[in-house]
């Protein structure tokens, strides 16, 4: 789907492509996808401030993309990222097998935290980080911004480090 012609010309779309797909013979239950062999979000490490940049730039568009289009995905093991996705996320407070919620929201709170335990957690010179992840991660899923904001607030946050020369490398713990 994300693959399509309608999906594959936005800019935004980060997504990785189905190159194919087929049936297979013995099970026509069973179908599979052909993608690009992909790395864990880990490998290479980061080792710049633009390097973080970049990743969570693609990210969050990708996020704003999906929400766009009203995509929902289901999640993924860490740290294979997906689309946002950082596993079955534990922490995510309104997550129930009974009670509905936004899965939108969800995803945001998701990122927040991904960011918070894979870079601001393990990095330095990364605290710029703290405004972004704790408007991601509020308790209050209505607190938390949408896709949309949530990039207006990551715009906000890397024009800010542009300025600043200072900050250059990225010092994993």
């Amino acid at each position: 789907m994300l693959s399509s012609s309608r999906f594959s010309g936005d800019p935004r779309n980060h997504c990785v492509p189905v190159l194919d797909y087929f049936v297979d013979k013995d099970d026509t239950s069973i179908a599979y996808m052909v993608m690009p062999f992909l790395r864990l979000t880990d490998d290479p490490p980061f080792e710049t401030v633009n390097d973080i940049i970049d990743y969570g730039s693609q990210i969050i568009q990708s996020s704003y993309m999906i929400s766009r289009w009203r995509i929902v995905r289901l999640p993924t093991d860490s740290p294979k990222l997906v689309v946002g996705g950082y596993g079955r996320d534990q922490d995510v407070p309104e997550l129930s097998f009974d009670v509905p919620y936004d899965p939108f929201k969800v995803d945001i709170f998701i990122l927040g935290n991904m960011f918070k335990r894979e870079i601001y957690n393990n990095s330095s010179n990364v605290d710029f980080l703290l405004p972004f992840v704790n408007a991601m991660t509020q308790n209050d899923p209505k607190a938390r911004p949408d896709a949309l904001e949530a990039e207006k607030i990551w715009g906000n946050t890397c024009a800010k480090i542009c300025k600043d020369d200072d900050i250059v490398a990225v010092l994993y713990c």
